[in-house]
């Protein structure tokens, strides 16, 4: 289970969060009765590097640091570089009826990064089409790579974040086994750069694990961008087991 939530400050100092997550900590304990036999149940939550309570917090409550991620952005008001794609590979937006091809190739995409668990696919299909009817969202901004017929990669964005119409953020960028190590990834974020300058944004971010078992981090600094936030992943096992998530390539 992962928590995400946050204090206001002026109620800060009172009990808040601690109540809060033990509250998390109970609900993701009685849910991982769902949870596969002998599957391991962790409850996660997020903290930002400034945010020296909230660490003091985490620990207090027997969580331990985990893993770093980045937000990472770049101004689109300077030049970007040009995409360079493989030979034979075309990026376009999505069409109707592709969603359930889209989805399989974002799970393969996706499988190598960490934290990622396997679930039953109609489950995860449901929730990736509730994203696509949401308020806001833009499928002219949802790319995919194609070879032929196959989608290679996608590059899925959002034309706002944090309510700033002009903040565009890149919400899923995964390559699939067959095409990594082409320059693909690389030339799709690009190519999204020089259109979302176009269209008036000033900046575009993403978030990324720090350590990213596919290298993404070194991709995206390649690609200009720059950390901007940096967050730390507290963890603590609620039940012992064998752990269902990606935490390495093997």
């Amino acid at each position: 289970g992962y928590c995400f939530g946050a204090v206001h400050p002026l109620h800060r100092g009172h009990g808040v969060g601690s109540h809060l997550l033990n509250w998390a900590h109970g609900t993701v304990a009685a849910a991982g009765s769902k949870a596969p036999e002998g599957a391991q149940v962790v409850v996660q939550a997020g903290v930002e590097s400034e945010d020296t309570a909230g660490a003091e917090l985490m620990e207090s409550l027997d969580m331990s640091p985990r893993r770093s991620f980045f937000d990472m952005e770049i101004d689109l008001t300077s030049p970007v570089q040009a995409p360079l794609f493989p030979a034979g590979l075309v990026m376009r937006p999505i069409r109707d009826g592709e969603e359930r091809a889209l989805y399989t190739a974002v799970l393969e995409a996706f499988e190598d990064h960490y934290g990622h668990v396997d679930r039953p696919f109609d489950e995860g299909f449901a929730r990736f089409q509730h994203r696509m009817n949401m308020s806001g969202f833009d499928p002219s901004v949802w790319w995919v790579a194609v070879d032929g017929d196959e989608i290679a990669g996608m590059n899925l964005c959002m034309s706002s974040h944090e309510g700033d119409p002009r903040f565009a953020w890149c919400d899923n960028l995964g390559i699939r086994r067959p095409w990594r190590r082409q320059g693909l990834a690389l030339a799709m974020l690009v190519y999204s750069f020089g259109v979302f300058a176009e269209r008036g944004h000033t900046r575009m971010g993403l978030g990324v694990d720090a350590t990213s078992l596919t290298g993404a981090t070194a991709l995206y600094e390649k690609a200009g961008m720059h950390v901007s936030r940096q967050a730390t992943l507290y963890q603590k096992v609620l039940r012992e087991g064998e752990s269902l998530m990606r935490e390495t390539l093997d």
